[in-house]
C-alpha cells in the first residue's frame, strides 16, 4: 500500500475531531451572542428571589389601619450585593373585573409605581442618592433570604380613594343602589374587581451580574382613605303653585380644601394643602327620600327614631335648582349650600288630603364613602296643587 493512503487514513479522525470542535465552538459563540442580545436583567435572575410577601390584614388607608402600609417579604441572592426594589400597586381602573399586568398586549397594565414612605421607621432599606434619584437598597441573604419590610405611602398614590373588598352594588349618580328593572328585588352589582393589589420584584445592578427577580403579588386588600361627608337640610320652601318644594342643603367634607366654603382658593389660609394650585372641593352627592308621617305618629329626626319607616325616592323637578349630584362641599365649619327641587306633585299624586312629610338626605362622596343620614323638619303639604 502506498504512503499516501496511510497518511490520509491517519489524518481522517483528526479532520472529524476538528470538525466537531468547530461545531462546538460555533454553538458556544451562538449562545454567547444570544445571551448578549438579551437584556442583562434577564440573564442571571435565577438566584435573586423575592418570597413570602405578606398581605396586610384589615382595611388600610388613612381611615383604616393607616396611610403607611407595611409589606414584609424575604430577599435571597447568592450574589451578596444590595438590590433595589420595584414596587407597584394596581386597582381595576377600567372596571372590567381584571387587574391587567401588561402581559396581554390588548390590556394595558393597570399597575403604577408605589410611593415609598421613606421616613417610616419600619422600612429596612438603605436610602441612596445617585444622579438626582433616590434609591432603596435592600441587603439579601443566601438560602432562606433576609427579612425585610417595605412601607407604601398609600395616600400619596390613592388620595382619599375608597376601595372595598368583595362584590359591590352598582350605584346611581345620586348614590342609590341599582336594582334589576325586571326583578326589582335583585340588586345589580358592579363588574369592577374590588380591592388593591401590590407586586414586588428585586433588581440587582452591576453589568454582567445585573438581574431582575420575578414579580411577587400580594392578595387583594381594602383601602379607605376618605373621611365621611356630612349634609344638613337647612330649609324647606313650598311652592304650591308649581307643586314643588325647594330644599336648601349644605355639604361638608374634611377631605376638601374649601375651608370657608366660598368656592375660591385661598393659599394664605392654608387651603392648598397638596400644593397643586387648584381648589379641591370634595364633591358630594345626595339621595333625597320622603315619607308621610301618620297623624298620631312622631316625625323621625334621626336613624334611631326612623326605625322601620318606609321611605320613597324623591323625584327631582329638572331644570330648577342645583341638583344633588357631585356638588362641591365646604369645610366642616362652613359647608357649602345648594338647592334641590322636589317635584312632590308627582310623588304625592295618590294622596287627597293634606299630609305631613319628612325628607331624608343620604350623602355619598366622590370616593364612594357614605356619610350619616340627615333629616328635615316635618313639613305640611297639600298634595293636589294648582299646576
Amino acid at each position: 500500500m502506498s504512503p499516501q493512503p496511510r497518511a490520509l487514513t491517519r489524518r481522517a479522525p483528526q479532520a472529524r475531531s476538528t470538525s466537531r470542535a468547530a461545531a462546538v465552538l460555533a454553538a458556544t459563540l451562538c449562545l454567547a451572542a444570544v445571551s448578549a442580545a438579551q437584556p442583562a436583567a434577564h440573564r442571571r435572575a435565577g438566584s435573586l428571589t423575592v418570597s413570602e410577601l405578606v398581605t396586610p390584614e384589615g382595611v388600610q388607608g388613612a381611615q383604616g389601619a393607616g396611610a403607611h402600609v407595611a409589606f414584609a417579604f424575604r430577599l435571597a441572592d447568592r450574589v451578596q450585593r444590595g438590590s433595589q426594589l420595584e414596587v407597584e400597586y394596581a386597582v381595576d381602573r377600567n372596571a372590567d373585573g381584571v387587574i391587567a399586568d401588561g402581559s396581554d398586549p390588548h390590556l394595558p397594565s393597570e399597575y403604577a409605581p408605589a410611593t415609598p414612605a421613606l421616613d417610616d421607621p419600619r422600612m429596612t432599606c438603605r436610602v441612596a442618592f445617585a444622579r438626582g434619584r433616590t434609591r432603596m437598597v435592600f441587603r439579601p441573604a443566601t438560602r432562606d433570604g433576609a427579612a425585610h419590610v417595605f412601607v407604601w405611602d398609600e395616600r400619596a398614590d390613592l388620595g382619599d380613594a375608597v376601595v372595598p373588598l368583595g362584590p359591590q352594588p352598582a350605584l346611581s349618580p345620586e348614590g342609590r343602589v341599582l336594582r334589576n328593572a325586571l326583578h326589582p328585588q335583585e340588586v345589580v352589582y358592579s363588574k369592577a374587581l374590588s380591592g388593591v393589589r401590590v407586586r414586588v420584584r428585586a433588581v440587582r445592578s452591576g453589568g454582567q451580574r445585573a438581574a431582575r427577580s420575578r414579580w411577587v403579588e400580594s392578595e387583594l386588600f381594602a383601602v379607605d382613605g376618605s373621611i365621611a361627608p356630612e349634609v344638613r337640610i337647612e330649609d324647606l320652601a313650598d311652592h304650591a303653585a308649581l307643586g314643588v318644594m325647594s330644599v336648601t342643603w349644605a355639604a361638608f367634607d374634611a377631605d376638601g380644601e374649601d375651608a370657608d366654603g366660598n368656592g375660591l382658593l385661598d393659599v394664605a389660609a392654608g387651603e392648598d394643602r397638596d400644593g397643586d394650585g387648584r381648589l379641591d372641593t370634595a364633591p358630594v352627592s345626595v339621595a333625597f327620600d320622603w315619607t308621610v308621617v301618620a297623624p298620631d305618629a312622631e316625625a323621625p329626626t334621626d336613624d334611631d327614631s326612623a326605625g322601620a319607616t318606609l321611605w320613597w325616592p324623591c323625584r327631582e323637578r329638572l331644570g330648577y335648582g342645583d341638583g344633588a349630584v357631585l356638588r362641591p362641599s365646604g369645610g366642616v365649619d362652613a359647608g357649602r349650600r345648594w338647592i334641590y327641587v322636589w317635584d312632590y306633585a308627582r310623588d304625592l299624586a295618590g294622596y287627597r288630603d293634606d299630609v305631613v312629610v319628612v325628607l331624608r338626605a343620604r350623602p355619598l362622596d366622590r370616593a364612594g364613602k357614605r356619610g350619616p343620614n340627615a333629616y328635615s323638619i316635618a313639613q305640611p303639604l297639600t298634595p293636589t296643587p294648582t299646576r
